[in-house]
């Protein structure tokens, strides 16, 4: 380049240079882009020691974050320590109330013992709910009926039937889907055809305009009204 004229030194000469900082250090205004004239390649510019501690503080802050956050997840998913593991299990409650007194499945189900097993076995042979692989369909029914009777959440489910949520879940919802099936044909206006709603229903709010039928159901061993 020095001999085009346009510079009168050769910036590939080491000797140029020797006398010089080349990473300007001391320059506070220094441009990391600004090399000198005739180069295109940014020198970077060293980092003080107070700097290079500080990124070595904020890498490492990181470091324990991820840390943290892997034996979070490792503690909750990966660690599985058994939590329903009461001795009463859901068959063997379900085998005390039907040899027990007649009030005990009343007042957990609402429904006496044949009425529970007649209703149990309608749902079975006629809408479609399955036993499970290690469920029965008296357990899937009793969790339907405990949840709606005695107004209780998921996790009161759980611990009453030592059942994980996602399992009261599903089965709650797979007996729902055979009630609702179930509903098409057992609830209707009686007499059939009918065009006035009747006159509980109408006169309270919570039921009138949201629900507007007469639930009427016979069946032969139990009826709603």
């Amino acid at each position: 380049m020095a001999g085009d004229g346009e510079y009168d030194y050769d910036i590939y000469d080491e000797d140029f240079y020797a006398d010089e900082d080349p990473y300007h250090v001391d320059d506070y205004n220094w441009d990391p882009y600004s090399t000198g004239e005739g180069s295109s390649v940014p020198i970077p510019k060293p980092r003080s020691r107070q700097q290079r501690r500080l990124d070595a503080a904020r890498q490492q802050r990181r470091v324990d974050a991820a840390q943290g956050i892997i034996n979070i997840h490792h503690d909750a998913y990966m660690v599985k320590e058994p939590c329903r593991t009461s001795a009463l299990t859901a068959k063997e409650w379900l085998a005390e109330l039907t040899v027990g007194h007649p009030k005990r499945m009343y007042q957990s189900f609402r429904m006496s013992k044949t009425n529970f097993f007649a209703l149990c076995e309608l749902l079975e042979t006629r809408y479609g709910l399955e036993e499970g692989e290690r469920i029965s369909v008296q357990e899937q029914v009793a969790i339907f009926l405990w949840i709606v009777g005695q107004r209780a959440n998921n996790r009161n489910a759980q611990e009453r039937f030592q059942r994980s949520g996602e399992t009261i879940s599903r089965r709650f919802h797979n007996v729902l889907n055979s009630l609702n099936a179930m509903a098409i044909e057992w609830i209707k206006p009686w007499p059939w055809p009918r065009q006035e709603v009747h006159s509980k229903i109408r006169s309270n709010n919570r039921y009138y305009p949201h629900f507007a039928v007469i639930f009427c159901v016979n069946f032969p061993h139990f009826h709603f009204f």
